[in-house]
């Protein structure tokens, strides 16, 4: 579970909040859709969400810990189970996709069948012809479409993805699919960009003036 209980920030000292008072949950098993425009924030909140960016104000919980509470070892353990694609999306540059991919399973040292487990993600996601290619050789597309597999390899207990959806790709159904699996198997999923994922049969928000508000068509 994942929530912030009243959290400002602010995007320089002596402006206006960004977020003043601004509350989430989000259980386990639950994809969350986050909309708003170019400006609202979503990438400040993508940033606190992932563990990457500390709130000027107010409580943040990741994995039902108290992340006041946190010393050094303890962010290290948390951000081991949270896969992230922020904008734009942080990757090994000089390392090969398949390695890329291969982070997340090593970091939390489940090498056991790691390299099928990306094999077969590569192969689903039509990236063969590059598995082997250093990812600054890579289009926009791909490197965003690698950023968020890797988020999602080995079904973390959170995964935070940014403006992955915003363009519509060939991959966008298969993605979206890929992380309603994440779901089914208990992960929190949130996405957030300027429209909804396809097919998204979740919870929908809109962020607009500092605010998250749940969108009443869905």
């Amino acid at each position: 579970m994942i929530a912030l209980f009243d959290v400002t920030v602010h995007r320089r000292v002596g402006e206006v909040p960004l977020f003043d008072g601004l509350n989430l949950e989000v259980d386990d098993g639950e994809w969350v859709s986050i909309v708003g425009e170019q400006g609202s924030g979503k990438s400040v909140l993508s940033s606190c969400l992932s563990g990457r960016a500390m709130p000027g104000r107010g409580r943040l919980l990741l994995g039902g810990r108290n992340t006041d509470r946190l010393d050094r070892d303890g962010w290290a353990k948390l951000r081991r189970r949270i896969g992230a694609c922020e904008q734009p999306p942080m990757l090994l540059e000089e390392r090969s996709v398949t390695e890329n991919l291969l982070v997340p399973d090593l970091a939390r040292q489940r090498t056991d069948g790691a390299p099928a487990r990306v094999d077969a993600l590569i192969s689903e996601f039509d990236l063969d012809s590059v598995r082997e290619r250093p990812v600054r050789q890579l289009s926009d597309g791909r490197r965003r479409l690698l950023a968020s597999l890797r988020a999602t390899v080995g079904t973390p207990s959170l995964v935070v993805l940014d403006g992955v959806f915003d363009a519509e790709q060939p991959w966008s159904e298969r993605l979206a699919t890929r992380l309603s699996t994440c779901v089914a198997s208990g992960s929190a999923v949130v996405t957030l960009g300027r429209r909804e994922p396809p097919s998204f049969d979740g919870r929908l928000l809109e962020l607009s003036g500092g605010t998250l508000d749940r969108v009443s068509s869905r």
